[in-house]
C-alpha cells in the first residue's frame, strides 16, 4: 500500500515538474542545473532524461525563470508531494508532524544556533572582530539560513 501511494505519487510529483515548467532544457542545460557547475549540468540532465522517459514525454524547451520563482514553484511542488505521502504514513513516524513552506531554518532546534549567532555578530562589533571572517558567517549562516528553508520544508513540532 505505502509503495504504491509513494510510486503513485512520485510520477504525479514529476509530471507536474514538466507541466509547471518548473523542469525545463535550453540549449543542453536543465533548469535546475548550477550552469557553471559541469557536475551539476550532468546530473540534472541525466535525472530530467529518467523523469522524461518516465513520463514518457519530452522536457519543454522554455527560457530560464528566475530563481526565485523556479524555487517557490519547486517548493510547492514538494510540500505537495510531501503532504501527498509522508502525512499519510501514520504507522511510520511517531509525533506530530505537519509540512509549511516559507520558514526559517532557525525555526528548527537543531539549526537555532544559526539566528542566535546572527544575532550576536549583529550586536557585537567585537565579536566579529574576533572571528575574522564576519561577512563570511553572517552571509553564510542568512544563506544556510534561506536554502535550508526553501528546500526543507517538512519538520517535527516541539
Amino acid at each position: 500500500m505505502n509503495e504504491a501511494l509513494i510510486t503513485e505519487a512520485r510520477k504525479i510529483f514529476h509530471s507536474r515538474l514538466i507541466d509547471t515548467d518548473t523542469l525545463t532544457v535550453s540549449g543542453g542545460c536543465v533548469s535546475n542545473a548550477d550552469t557553471s557547475s559541469a557536475s551539476s549540468k550532468a546530473i540534472a540532465l541525466r535525472t530530467a532524461e529518467i523523469i522524461s522517459q518516465e513520463c514518457r514525454r519530452g522536457l519543454h524547451t522554455a527560457g530560464k525563470i528566475s530563481g526565485q520563482t523556479l524555487g517557490r514553484q519547486f517548493e510547492v511542488l514538494v510540500s505537495e508531494f510531501l503532504q501527498d505521502t509522508f502525512l499519510k504514513l501514520n504507522a511510520l513516524r511517531p509525533g506530530k508532524w505537519t509540512v509549511r513552506r516559507g520558514v526559517k531554518a532557525s525555526d528548527f532546534a537543531q539549526y537555532e544556533h544559526l539566528a542566535a549567532l546572527n544575532n550576536l555578530i549583529r550586536e557585537n562589533i567585537q565579536l566579529a572582530g574576533q572571528l575574522q571572517s564576519f561577512t563570511q558567517v553572517s552571509l553564510y549562516s542568512r544563506s544556510y539560513c534561506r536554502t535550508y528553508a526553501r528546500t526543507n520544508s517538512i519538520y517535527y513540532r516541539r
